[in-house]
């Protein structure tokens, strides 16, 4: 197996990381949300570009990982995230994608456990995050790194 490293992300990776974020990005749309496959993967690309300008804020992380010379995963990880309810500082994750060939290979766990690294060496106490329902595979994965349902997003069909 390929010994994986961590990085964050620099202007030039900007376009490799959307691509792999478009790539993913059907793993977890909503079943109730009615678009096409092409049209979730424009919008993802389009509503990406802001990271052209995020790569550069202190406050937001684009970390990478690589298995040799392959970027293989990242996360999007916001250092100066506030509880809706208490204000409380944490750190929000907001993306993390891993290419299927290297799901169960220490990817994404080494993604969390960096977003981890990265909040504690600020003082955070919490690193908060969605994840589509329907994507089960992810759901087992944040519970088993000791995630815990806190909000339930709710949707009504009209």
């Amino acid at each position: 197996m390929d010994t994986l490293t961590i990085r964050e992300a620099v202007a030039a990776d900007i376009p490799r990381v959307i691509d792999l974020a478009v790539e993913s990005v059907l793993h977890s749309t909503s079943p109730y949300r009615n678009a096409t496959p092409e049209n979730v993967r424009q919008y993802r690309h389009d509503d990406l570009l802001i990271l052209h300008q995020l790569v550069t804020d202190p406050n937001f992380k684009i970390l990478m990982v690589y298995a040799a010379d392959n970027f293989v995963g990242h996360a999007f990880l916001q250092l100066n995230h506030k509880d809706s309810a208490t204000g409380e500082l944490q750190a929000w994750i907001y993306d993390v994608s891993v290419r299927p060939e290297y799901w169960s290979r220490g990817v994404g766990k080494l993604l969390m456990q960096e977003s981890e690294r990265l909040a504690r060496g600020l003082g955070i106490r919490a690193v908060g995050l969605g994840v589509t329902i329907s994507n089960e595979r992810a759901v087992k994965f944040y519970r088993d790194l000791g995630f815990l349902e806190e909000r339930i997003q709710m949707v009504k069909l009209l």
